[in-house]
């Protein structure tokens, strides 16, 4: 913007010079005319006395005089300019050259008119080619989110896929585990063994072909990652660039089809990005999907024919050990019932004696205490009362007395004021009735100073009383609080022990009742390890189940969001090329408004 100011500058100085020096040949073939015919304009008078040509001599150097200062300007450039030979060709001259100035400033408006719409327009070109360049910038960070968010939803999906693969094949693996210890329990060292080696060796391949799908699952994902980005971001990078340099180029030369040629490359280039984006993420997809359709479908068949070998050997097996069990756990269960029941009844015998003992001896103990303790605060609370009514008292009688004197003296004062007042005013003498003033003003003043400190003397008398008394109401108060709560802790260990005495009694009847319920327990173990079994097997029906239905919700949700996000592009596609027409609009009017400028200033 700068550069083509100046060079407007430049444009506007040069048209100027060359207004000035078209005006300056004007005005010298003007006055070599008058030069060459002098005689056509002062060779004969109205009067027709020869004394007019010589009477108009001085005039003419004194009208040449004036025109050479106002010319001086350009006579600098032409070097020397004949002077006219009369007053009627300056005359002329001076309007001419007046005709000529208006014309020159009202030429000079125009160019500046015209300076100023070029600036203008230069502006709007400028904003328009920033506010293409922030498009440009915007389609780029909403291409970069659309495939960020694409990509982080196919991670999620692959990693809840890659969570559920993991946890069934550690629930197999358990099922294994189990499987093995319930076969070395029943067979020799050697087939245990040997099945421990073929199980093993199971395991390891179904983890390696595991780890070994993953790999290639993360690597595939990681490649069509870098290929999208890297693919996208050639062909935006040429797409930004093309459309910067052909705005630019546009711009600079005011042209309508390279401006629609723009929009269309954008357009097709834009279409193009979008296909091939699209046609790149369902390629993804789809090969994503195979694979892992495939590798679920044999670890299915593999892991189905599996389960099925050993849930039917788990069956047999556990109905083994659940008998056995059965009767171990009836033999232990009562002995332990008996055992239980020597001992509780020892220390329950123990324990209620020994403690009916101590707490006869705590209430005794409690009772006396509580007793001291209710003495103790009926005698200081009567105490306090007393204390707080003899205090009222002598405050009261205090101020009395005070109050008293206060009024005595005020009314000696009165006295004395009055008899010095009559003095002063038989008198009349105004040196003794300020003299009197002043005095009475210094007694007044001395008077209620002493009875202030007085009264204040009192007062702190008064405080550091009631001061003392409050700190040994205070301490009375503390001490019957510490009774109190002396009391209240007696009175919670007479209901701990209590407590105590229910909670003995209450585990004996729940031990009992444990015995009848386990009793009752025992009966239907069996039919719930018979019933667990059964639930598992449709435990794995419904897992199977659910996993099919979950990929199904998966693939159409992928589907959903991937129309969503087509559709989006198509309106942001719409949105720009309604922009770019408007703006191409805008562009013609500006042109045709130029182009009938510089008509116009052709013309003139």
């Amino acid at each position: 913007m700068s550069t083509d100011r100046e060079c407007a500058q430049c444009n506007w100085v040069m048209d100027r010079d060359d207004v000035d020096l078209t005006v300056a040949t004007m005005v010298s073939d003007i006055l070599q005319q008058y030069s060459r015919d002098p005689h056509k304009t002062h060779g004969t008078n109205r009067s027709g006395s020869p004394c007019s040509a010589q009477a108009s001599v001085p005039l003419s150097e004194i009208t040449g005089s004036e025109e050479e200062a106002s010319l001086r300007p350009i006579a600098h450039r032409l070097g020397t300019v004949p002077r006219p030979a009369s007053m009627n060709a300056v005359a002329d001259v001076k309007t001419r050259l007046k005709e000529y100035k208006q014309r020159v400033n009202h030429l000079e408006a125009e160019i500046r008119n015209l300076e100023q719409t070029l600036i203008d327009e230069r502006t709007k070109a400028s904003v328009y080619q920033m506010e293409q360049e922030q498009l440009i910038a915007t389609m780029k960070e909403s291409f970069k989110q659309e495939n960020l968010k694409l990509l982080a939803s196919n991670k999620q999906i692959v990693e809840k896929l890659l969570a559920e693969k993991k946890d069934l094949a550690d629930k197999y693996e358990e099922l294994a585990n189990d499987l093995h210890k319930a076969k070395l329990e029943q067979m020799g060292n050697v087939t245990a063994a040997s099945e421990n080696e073929i199980l093993k060796t199971q395991l390891d391949k179904l983890k390696q072909e595991h780890v070994s799908l993953k790999a290639t699952f993360d690597e595939q994902l990681e490649k069509a990652k870098h290929r999208i980005q890297a693919t996208e971001s050639k062909k935006r990078k040429q797409a930004v660039e093309e459309a910067i340099e052909q705005t630019k180029h546009t711009l600079a030369l005011g042209l309508e089809p390279k401006l629609q040629e723009m929009d269309l490359a954008h357009k097709t280039e834009t279409l193009k990005l979008t296909a091939d984006h699209e046609t790149a993420l369902r390629r993804q997809k789809q090969d994503l999907t195979l694979q892992h359709e495939e590798a679920l479908a044999k670890q299915r068949t593999e892991i189905m024919k599996q389960t099925a070998e050993e849930i039917d050997q788990l069956r047999e097996e556990m109905q083994q050990k659940i008998k056995r069990v059965k009767a171990e756990l009836q033999h232990e269960h009562s002995l332990e019932l008996e055992t239980i029941k020597k001992k509780l009844q020892m220390e329950h015998d123990v324990s209620v004696s020994t403690e009916l003992t101590k707490m006869r001896g705590l209430l005794n103990e409690k009772t006396l205490e509580c007793d001291i303790l209710n003495d103790k605060l009926q005698k200081l609370s009567a105490e306090a009362q007393k204390s707080i009514e003899q205090l009222k008292l002598s405050y009261i009688s205090e101020v009395d007395k005070y109050r008293v004197a206060y009024a005595n003296e005020v009314s000696v004062i009165k006295t004395q004021y009055k008899e010095l007042a009559r003095t002063l005013w038989l008198q009349s003498k105004p040196e003794m009735v300020e003299q009197v003033r002043t005095e009475r003003d210094k007694i007044l003043k001395s008077m209620a100073k002493t009875w202030d400190e007085k009264i204040e003397a009192a007062r702190l008398q008064e405080r550091t009383v009631v001061t003392e008394k409050e700190a040994e109401i205070a301490t009375k108060d503390a001490r019957i609080k510490d009774l109190q709560l002396q009391l209240l802790n007696a009175e919670a260990e007479t209901s701990k022990c209590n407590a105590e005495r229910e909670a003995l009694t209450g585990r004996i009847s729940h031990f009992v009742n444990e015995k009848d319920s386990f009793m009752t327990r025992q009966s239907y173990s069996y039919a719930r390890l018979q019933m667990s079994v059964e639930d598992y097997r449709c435990r794995a029906i419904r897992q199977q189940t659910r996993r099919r239905d979950f990929e199904a919700k998966v693939k159409d949700k992928v589907q959903e969001k991937l129309l969503a996000i087509a559709q989006e592009k198509d309106t942001l596609i719409a949105q720009l090329t309604e922009a770019l027409e408007l703006e191409q609009q805008r562009s013609a009017e500006y042109v045709a408004q130029l182009a009938q400028l510089q008509e116009l200033t052709n013309a003139e």
